[in-house]
């Protein structure tokens, strides 16, 4: 099975928005030294006048086990 999971973060810059999805995708899987996947997808805008919102899709593929 192919499963996608979408967290959304805020930040001043990239740098920022990407610590912090990693900081939540490590508290999902439950692994504290996991990176996040190759093809994980930002979406960013902006959200106020010093900050960005990101929508971020993290793609996994889910075995069984």
């Amino acid at each position: 099975m192919i499963g996608s999971v979408a967290i959304v973060v805020y930040g001043k810059d990239f740098d920022t928005l990407k610590e912090q999805a990693t900081k939540q995708w490590r508290e999902f899987t439950g692994d504290g030294s996991v990176n996040l996947p190759h093809d994980t997808e930002f979406k960013v805008e902006e959200h106020s006048e010093k900050e960005y919102k990101a929508t971020v899709t993290m793609r996994l593929r889910i075995t069984e086990r």
